[in-house]
C-alpha cells in the first residue's frame, strides 16, 4: 500500500524483490490507482511474460460482467493486428452508461470509504521521513568528536529534538493494523462498479469524432496493412494524447 500510495505522490518509485513476493500484484495496483486517479500508465519489459502476466489479473468483473478495461496490449505485429481488433470491437460495442454526476458520486463514496486509510500512508511517509533525518543527524553529529561546540552542532542538535517530538506525536496517530483498512476490489462492489462504468467512459469515447480515422484503420482487411497504418497513426502525439 506505501508502494500505491508513493508512486502516484513521488516522480520515482523502485520495487525490488525476489520471485514471488507480489511484483506483479503490486504492478496491478498501481495500474488500477492510476486508472482510478485518471492517469495514464505504460507497462514496459525486456520480455513478454511479466507483461502477459499483468494483462491475465486485468480481466476483472462487475456482476458477472467483463469489466473492458481500456487497454491495449502493444508489441510485435500479432500484438498490433490483436490490438486494433479490440479497437474495433470497442467501438461497435453497445455502451453501458451512468451520467457524469452519478460516476463522481461513486467515486467520492469509495474514496470516503478509504479516508483513514489514506491519511494513515500519509502518516507512514510522514514518519519515514522524520526517522531518516534523526537517523542521519544523529551520524553527522556523532562523526565529531563528543566534546566538540559549535553553532551549528547546537543547532543540529536542537533540530534532532524538535524533530523528535515530531516523530513521537506522529507514532501516536500511527496505526500498525493498515490491512484492515483496505478492502480488495473483488470485495467492493462501489469500486467494481465504478471502474465498469468509468471503462465504459473511456470506451464512449471512441465514437467520437476525433477518432473516425483510428476507427477506419482497423476497420482494414488487409492485416500488415492496418498495422502499418496503426502505428503510423500513434506516431502522432495528438492522437495519443
Amino acid at each position: 500500500m506505501q508502494v500505491l500510495y508513493n508512486t502516484l505522490k513521488k516522480p520515482v518509485t523502485f520495487v525490488q524483490g525476489p520471485p514471488g513476493t507480489g511484483k506483479t500484484q503490486t504492478i496491478l495496483n498501481v495500474i488500477l490507482s492510476a486508472f482510478y486517479n485518471d492517469k495514464t500508465v505504460l507497462i514496459c519489459s525486456n520480455n513478454n511474460k511479466p507483461v502477459d502476466g499483468i494483462i491475465q489479473k486485468l480481466e476483472l468483473t462487475y456482476h458477472d460482467k467483463t469489466i473492458p478495461f481500456p487497454f491495449l496490449r502493444l508489441g510485435n505485429v500479432r500484438d498490433v493486428q490483436k490490438a486494433t481488433k479490440k479497437i474495433l470491437k470497442y467501438s461497435r460495442m453497445g455502451i453501458d452508461s451512468i451520467d457524469d454526476k452519478e460516476l463522481e458520486a461513486l467515486k467520492m463514496k469509495d474514496w470516503e470509504n478509504h479516508r483513514e486509510l489514506l491519511e494513515q500512508l500519509k502518516i507512514y511517509e510522514e514518519v519515514n521521513e522524520l526517522e531518516v533525518f534523526i537517523n542521519n543527524s544523529n551520524r553527522f553529529v556523532q562523526s565529531f568528536d563528543e566534546n566538540t561546540e559549535s553553532p551549528m552542532i547546537t543547532l543540529i542538535r536542537r533540530k534532532i529534538e524538535e524533530k523528535q517530538r515530531e516523530l513521537n506525536a506522529k507514532l501516536a496517530e500511527k496505526r500498525e493494523d493498515l490491512h484492515s483498512l483496505f478492502t480488495p476490489m473483488n470485495e467492493n462492489k462501489n469500486t467494481s462498479r465504478y471502474f465498469y462504468y468509468k471503462s465504459m467512459d473511456y470506451l464512449r469515447k471512441l465514437k467520437k469524432p476525433r477518432y473516425s480515422e483510428l476507427i477506419r484503420i482497423c476497420s482494414e482487411r488487409n492485416s500488415e496493412i492496418r498495422s502499418k497504418r496503426f502505428n503510423d497513426w500513434c506516431q502522432d502525439n495528438d492522437n495519443v494524447r
